[in-house]
């Protein structure tokens, strides 16, 4: 009688853990960045125009969430002494390969905007990128990045 009510508990707990769905958690990262310059001169002369100093070209404050399928991202950014908002998104994702992005952020055009900044070829973005490309826009994006193609977007801008 033991072992079947041992093998009955033990089977019960084995099928409700293998029915078991996660329940997705709602991930927050912070993010940020400062860009700052820098001098310290020594004046050797009386009318030497340099001056120390330090100057705060950049500021990036933002926060990313993950919950199960979707993601977010909001980044605000101070720059020549005004505050903007930078990107501001939802995107599903239908898969690894496959998804939707609506919201106010930069459509990318070609593999050289899909990356960041620290990651580019080259020091500036190529001419196609700048006549078809514009800054940061409100619209929509699909992208399909299946293996059997090499890159399929679908970008609506307002």
């Amino acid at each position: 009688m033991k072992r079947i009510l041992l093998s009955f508990v033990t089977g019960l707990l084995v099928f409700s853990a293998m029915n078991a769905q996660e329940e997705p958690k709602l991930v927050v990262k912070p993010s940020g960045r400062i860009l700052m310059d820098a001098g310290v001169f020594s004046a050797q002369h009386s009318n030497d125009q340099l001056k120390s100093g330090v100057g705060i070209p950049d500021m990036r404050v933002g926060v990313g969430f993950t919950y199960g399928q979707w993601k977010g991202k909001i980044d605000m950014g101070y720059a020549s002494g005004k505050v903007n908002l930078k990107d501001v998104w939802m995107q599903y994702d239908f898969s690894k390969e496959q998804f939707i992005r609506g919201g106010y952020f930069i459509h990318q055009y070609g593999l050289q905007s899909c990356t960041s900044s620290s990651f580019k070829e080259s020091m500036e973005e190529p001419s196609c990128n700048q006549v078809f490309n514009n800054n940061r826009m409100v619209g929509l994006m699909y992208e399909d990045n299946e293996v059997s193609m090499l890159e399929t977007r679908l970008q609506v801008k307002f």
